[in-house]
């Protein structure tokens, strides 16, 4: 009786710790299908409309442009968002904040017109759907330059890795806007603002009710998550 009993017992953990290892390998998968592969977004509000509406589902494809590796905790899927559940926002706001800029593998540039997913700038807690207006190299859209509301919204060019900005090419609201960012690097050298990063100018279809790179300025192409695909 006793060794039928010490079986049975043996049995009963092989098998909870098969269930564990399989709960585990299903939780890493999904963690890392939606880190790398594919996320799902609602939309909200009518900035994208007709293309999209509020309310409607996208997946975002994160291999389109080469996914992201997460600087912190809190961008780790569930796992940030149980850390986040127990963590004070102001906590969360620093740690992103000083995080840096994203690594992205095997980084590759939008093009004109696709539909993206982003970090908001400036709100990196918080994501927004537009279209891509410019790359790199494009004279900034006329349509959406008289409506600017961000000064770097007015540069000449959208930048790209690399380019040098001359102060003296900049006004005062310019200049203060490329010190605050952690995207340009000032060179006294030359005294110029160098991009860290490449832009992308994003707006919404429906510029009315869209609030976007107008009001952002180019966006680093760093914050974009992914493509995004009507479901």
């Amino acid at each position: 009786m006793r060794t039928r009993f010490r079986g049975s017992l043996a049995n009963k953990l092989r098998y909870a710790t098969g269930c564990v290892v399989w709960c585990l390998a299903i939780l890493l998968t999904f963690i890392l299908l939606k880190m790398f592969v594919v996320e799902i977004f609602d939309v909200k509000g009518w900035s994208m409309h007709p293309a999209l509406s509020d309310g409607e589902t996208v997946v975002v494809t994160k291999w389109q442009y080469g996914p992201r590796m997460p600087r912190n905790v809190y961008e780790v899927p569930l796992i940030g968002m149980l850390v986040a559940s127990v963590t004070p926002d102001e906590s969360i706001d620093r740690t992103i904040g000083r995080s840096g800029m994203f690594s992205r593998i095997s980084p590759r540039l939008p093009q004109h017109g696709d539909i993206v997913a982003f970090n908001i700038p400036g709100n990196l807690r918080y994501c927004a759907v537009k279209r891509v207006a410019a790359i790199p190299g494009d004279a900034m859209p006329p349509d959406t330059v008289a409506g600017g509301l961000s000064p770097l919204s007015r540069l000449p060019a959208v930048p790209a890795a690399g380019d040098r900005i001359g102060w003296g090419t900049l006004d005062s609201l310019q200049r203060k806007a490329m010190e605050k960012s952690p995207y340009f690097a000032f060179d006294p050298g030359d005294s110029s603002f160098m991009a860290l990063d490449d832009f992308i100018y994003l707006t919404g279809d429906n510029l009315p009710a869209s609030m976007d790179s107008r009001r952002w300025g180019p966006v680093p192409s760093n914050l974009i998550l992914g493509k995004c695909l009507k479901y």
